[in-house]
């Protein structure tokens, strides 16, 4: 019989999945095998043995892409069986995959142009939630001299609304970086300025 009936993952867009222990008992060895996308835009590794006959040497890993962020992807598990009691016989499982959506970072609301007056601050600034991935998300504002320099974490800025009150000498870029602490984490992101 076939095994692991149940095997679910949950990975992030871009990621990869390899199925988890034998689907099939040793004792009952099919004469062919295959494995198969039922649904999903990614592919199997290069390296994935995906038809046979006998033993079935190792499971194979599905490689997810931006298409397949927000589903559920669906592979098929496919034995079938010649001579004796069992001739013919097709015995399968699925394996599902859950594709996280893809994680979209926050802006700040109203853009970042303002115009301050010499040795004044920011003042507050806000940005919308981040979404996607897997969530809880962890924020943390930067800012640095316009276009030139390092990006400088801001101490304690890690929500949505920032009250920077450093006095401002010259024109200063800031930005918000998201890190997803779910599990999976679907990576740290940096909005587009």
């Amino acid at each position: 019989n076939v095994n692991n009936a149940n095997d679910t993952g949950i990975i992030c867009p871009g990621s990869s999945y390899t199925v988890n222990d034998p689907v099939i008992a040793s004792s009952n060895v099919p004469s062919t095998w295959r494995w198969a996308i039922l649904s999903g835009a990614g592919s199997f590794s290069s390296s994935s043995v995906l038809t046979g006959s006998g033993v079935v040497p190792s499971n194979p890993t599905y490689n997810s892409v931006g298409g397949d962020a927000g589903s559920n992807v669906v592979l098929l598990f496919e034995a079938t069986r010649t001579g004796g009691a069992c001739d013919q016989r097709k015995d399968s499982a699925l394996v599902v995959i859950t594709v996280r959506p893809t994680l979209v970072p926050p802006t700040v609301v109203g853009g970042q142009d303002r115009i301050r007056c010499y040795s004044t601050s920011a003042g507050t600034m806000v940005a919308t939630p981040a979404s996607g991935g897997s969530g809880p998300y962890e924020y943390l504002w930067q800012y640095r001299a316009a276009a030139t320099g390092s990006w400088v974490n801001i101490d304690g800025s890690n929500t949505l609304v920032l009250n920077h009150t450093m006095l401002l000498t010259q024109s200063t870029e800031y930005r918000i970086l998201v890190t997803d602490l779910g599990i999976p984490s679907c990576g740290t992101l940096v909005p587009g300025n």
